[in-house]
């Protein structure tokens, strides 16, 4: 019987557990623009396109919490610390996946640097899974990222995600699959902010993501999105006042119900 239910588990979430590892997109902002993170920059970069760390002004700690009621097994949680440096920027993050049966954990060390109007990145993780009865597993996995500002209102982006692909099988030689991602991201006004991608992982569907982020009153947010395979809809807002930053998302697919997202962040602002 126990080992009846969590054969049942795995195949219940096949799909889901192939995409954790491989693309721990975390951060309610991300998540509320439908996950097109290719031409983001902000701290939470570094489980995202590791080039956006470019992006942050000012050392930033932010914490985060997926919640998926349907699917209390594959709820997420993860912990950012950005900061600018001399030359560049750095990022450290921890992510957390599953539940007592399954569960998969992420260390991630990131590093970006601009030069011209372009922004290159490098991410080591290390991974660690961990099934119940079966023991646990390490590997180490390498990202790539690159973003290109245009024009003052059009960029650019791409990041590769598990480069090496390391082998989490020795028995069936399996190995994480590598992910290729694209986008650009169109600064139509002050207030709008638009970002679309295209995803495709080796053993997967192309996925298509684009979503929109309206700015008011210079605090608060509202932001929506979709994406295909599977087909999904995205809802949040946020509110930055000085130090502090807040952000919701909701997700909906049809197949797996809703999934709910919080973050808060806190800004170290320079004297």
């Amino acid at each position: 019987m126990y080992r009846s239910k969590l054969v049942l588990l795995f195949l219940l979430l096949q799909h889901t557990i192939k995409a954790q590892s491989v693309s721990s997109f975390m951060g309610s902002r991300s998540y509320a623009l439908g996950n097109a993170t290719a031409c983001i920059n902000d701290e939470w970069s570094i489980f995202n396109n590791v080039a956006g760390l470019t992006g942050i002004n000012e050392a930033t700690a932010s914490a985060s919490t997926l919640a998926r009621p349907a699917l209390k097994a594959a709820n997420k949680s993860a912990f950012v610390f950005a900061a600018p440096l001399k030359h560049g920027a750095m990022g450290i993050g921890a992510f957390h996946f599953g539940d007592a049966l399954y569960s998969e954990n992420v260390a991630a060390m990131g590093y970006a640097h601009k030069l011209g109007i372009t922004s290159l990145g490098i991410k080591l993780n290390y991974i660690q899974f961990n099934a119940e009865g079966y023991g646990s597993k390490g590997v180490i996995s390498e990202s790539l990222g690159v973003n290109t500002q245009l024009t003052p209102k059009l960029s650019i982006g791409a990041h590769i995600v598990n480069v090496t692909q390391p082998r989490i099988s020795t028995s069936d030689n399996e190995k994480l699959p590598t992910i290729l991602i694209a986008g650009a991201g169109f600064k139509a006004s002050e207030s709008v902010f638009i970002t679309s991608e295209l995803e495709k992982s080796i053993s997967l569907k192309t996925i298509l993501k684009a979503g929109l982020e309206y700015k008011f009153q210079q605090k608060f947010f509202f932001r929506t999105a979709f994406s295909t395979n599977p087909d999904a809809g995205y809802f949040g807002v946020g509110f930055q006042p000085t130090k502090l930053k807040f952000d919701y998302a909701f997700r909906f697919e049809p197949n797996v119900g809703s999934g709910h997202q919080a973050t808060i962040g806190y800004r170290f602002l320079k004297k």
